[in-house]
């Protein structure tokens, strides 16, 4: 509805406007240019459904590995790692941290370090070390998340599966265990 709010008056005053000085006037005319508006369109649409597509199945080049870490606590943690020259890098709150083509030959350990920001209620620990294996050519999955005594650690959720195969169409991946914070879902 907010939409169509916007869109007449933006059409009124400005589209139909502009077609009219472009020399459209008969109503063939005017079905032709909305006819390859939309059209027009829909290329928009497929070009940006092909680039969502392709960063949805990225799969690391040789002797590289990718990581992924996902935040499922309502407060943001600042990650250090070994594996990024342990710069800092800021994982926001039901977020997800990407950590791409990183080198590596085999299967390797890294060390991480994660601190919750000031304002963080659900976190008694100030910071927190923890290990994550990645192998090459795989992309692994974590997930920050706490205990019962509100203490926070990194689980392995494995190793990526794809959501995407040749017979079907995109998939969902849902992250809920009893342990994580998962209480309402919709």
């Amino acid at each position: 509805p907010l939409l169509i709010l916007t869109f007449i008056p933006l059409f009124q005053y400005a589209v139909y406007p502009l077609i009219k000085k472009c020399g459209v006037r008969t109503p063939l005319r005017k079905l032709f240019v909305g006819g390859q508006l939309a059209a027009l369109a829909f290329v928009v649409s497929a070009l940006v459904e092909f680039q969502i597509r392709a960063r949805c199945n990225m799969v690391p080049m040789r002797r590289h590995c990718s990581l992924r870490i996902y935040n499922s606590m309502d407060c943001d943690f600042t990650f250090y790692s070994s594996m990024n020259n342990n710069k800092e890098k800021v994982l926001k709150s039901f977020d997800m941290l990407a950590l791409d083509n990183i080198p590596i030959n085999g299967t390797q350990h890294f060390s991480t370090k994660f601190k919750p920001s000031g304002a963080c209620p659900y976190v008694l620990n100030k910071s927190f070390e923890s290990t994550v294996f990645v192998s090459e050519g795989k992309m692994t999955e974590y997930s920050l998340l706490t205990d019962t005594k509100q203490q926070a650690h990194l689980r392995s959720l494995g190793e990526y599966q794809g959501l995407m195969n040749q017979n079907s169409s995109v998939k969902l991946q849902l992250l809920y265990g009893p342990d994580m914070q998962g209480k309402y879902i919709s």
